[in-house]
C-alpha cells in the first residue's frame, strides 16, 4: 500500500514539463507545483529533493538518485509516457513509492508515426526533397528517379508486396498491425527471441523467421534485459538486403553502431528511428547522428523521440495525470506499475 497523502499538501515537481505543459493551478492549494521545462542530468538530484510527488517523461530516476531523498518522503512517481525503463522500479517497490504511467495515451500516434517513418524511407522522401530543392540534377538528367536510393533495385515495392514483421505485440504493436493490414500488407507478429517456432504462441512467428522473411521490421517493444541490443550485427546480417527497419520502441533495442555499419555497407536497404540510446542526442553523440564534417549514415531517417506527440495524445495524457493524482488522494492506484 502506498503512503497516505501529506495532510498539509503535496510538493509536486515536474522534471520535464515541455512534454506535457500543465497550467500553474493544475494542482490546487494546498499543494505546491514546480515545473521545469527540461532538466539536464546533473540537475535531476537537486531538483527532486523537496518532492513528495514527481512527474517525468524521460528523466532517469535511478536508485542512487532516489536514495538521496529522506525515507518515506517520496510517495508517487507519475511517468507521463508509456515506457518505464528510466525509473528504478525495484527501488520504488522496496520503498513503498507508487509508480504510475500512461499506457493508453499515445497508441494511435506512435502507430501512425511508425508508418510515416516507413514511407519516408521507402519513398526516399527526405533525400528527394533535398535533391529537388537543389534544382540541379533533375533538369540535367531529365528524371528524378535516378536520385532515389531504391532506383537500382527497380524502385520501392507496393504495400501489397510487403511482409511486415512487428516486434512487440502490445497495444501499439497491434495498432501498427491494423494500419499495415488496411494497406494490404501481410503482417507477422514476432514471438519472443528466446522462443522457437515449435513453442510459439498462436498467432506469433519465430523471431528468426521475422528476420529472414520480412521486407519491413517494425520494433514496438519495451526495453528490458531481454530486448537490449535485440537487433545487432548478427540479426542485421540475417535480414534481407532489401529490408527496412523501423524503431519506435526504445533506443537500446537496436545496437546503433551495428545499424550504422549495416546501412553504410548496404546490408539492408534502409532504416528509421524515433529513439536513441542516449537522449537528447547531439551531433556526434550517436553512431547514427555523426559529427560535423562526417558523412551521413546511408538511407537513414531519424526523428527526435516525437512519435508519441499529437493533439489526441496530449489531451489523453493531461487527463491521465489528473486521474492518477485524484486517485492517489483517494487512496486508489490508477495506471500503477508498482
Amino acid at each position: 500500500m502506498s503512503a497516505p497523502p501529506t495532510p498539509t499538501g503535496e510538493t509536486i515537481v515536474y522534471l520535464d514539463s515541455n512534454y506535457h505543459p500543465l497550467p500553474s493551478n493544475f494542482f490546487p492549494a494546498p499543494h505546491t507545483y514546480t515545473a521545469y521545462p527540461h532538466t539536464p542530468l546533473p540537475q535531476i538530484a537537486p531538483r527532486i529533493l523537496p518532492a513528495t510527488i514527481l512527474l517525468t517523461s524521460l528523466c532517469p530516476l535511478t536508485r542512487e538518485t532516489l536514495s538521496l531523498l529522506p525515507p518515506s518522503q517520496l510517495k508517487l512517481i507519475i511517468i507521463t509516457s508509456v515506457g518505464t525503463n528510466h525509473v528504478d522500479l525495484v527501488y520504488c517497490a522496496e520503498n513503498n513509492i507508487q509508480v504510475s504511467n500512461m499506457p493508453d495515451t499515445n497508441t494511435e500516434t506512435v502507430a501512425e508515426h511508425a508508418l510515416a517513418l516507413y514511407f519516408a524511407v521507402k519513398r526516399d522522401v527526405v533525400s528527394m526533397h533535398e535533391w529537388t530543392m537543389k534544382a540541379e540534377q533533375w533538369a540535367s538528367q531529365g528524371t528524378g528517379i535516378l536520385g532515389m536510393n531504391s532506383w537500382q533495385g527497380g524502385g520501392a515495392r507496393s504495400c501489397r508486396s510487403e511482409v511486415v514483421g512487428i516486434v512487440g505485440g502490445g497495444k501499439i504493436g497491434l495498432a501498427i498491425s491494423n494500419l499495415c493490414t488496411a494497406l494490404g500488407m501481410k503482417v507477422l507478429i514476432s514471438e519472443r527471441k528466446s522462443i522457437p517456432q515449435a513453442q510459439a504462441r498462436a498467432g506469433r512467428t519465430a523471431f528468426s523467421t521475422i528476420l529472414t522473411e520480412c521486407t519491413t521490421i517494425i520494433l514496438a517493444c519495451p526495453l528490458s534485459p531481454e530486448t537490449k541490443n535485440l537487433i545487432a550485427a548478427h540479426e542485421l546480417s540475417l535480414m534481407r538486403r532489401d529490408a527496412i527497419l523501423v524503431n519506435v520502441a526504445r533506443g537500446g533495442v537496436v545496437n546503433e553502431a551495428d545499424l550504422a555499419r549495416a546501412l553504410d555497407e548496404g546490408e539492408i536497404l534502409g532504416a528509421a528511428t524515433d529513439v536513441f540510446e542516449r537522449e537528447p542526442v547531439e551531433k556526434g553523440g550517436s553512431p547514427l547522428v555523426r559529427g560535423e564534417g562526417e558523412e551521413r549514415v546511408r538511407n537513414l531517417i531519424v526523428s527526435p523521440h516525437v512519435a508519441w506527440f499529437g493533439r489526441d495524445s496530449q489531451e489523453k495524457c493531461v487527463r491521465a495525470i489528473a486521474e492518477i493524482f485524484e486517485g492517489y488522494l483517494k487512496g486508489e492506484k490508477v495506471n500503477f506499475v508498482v
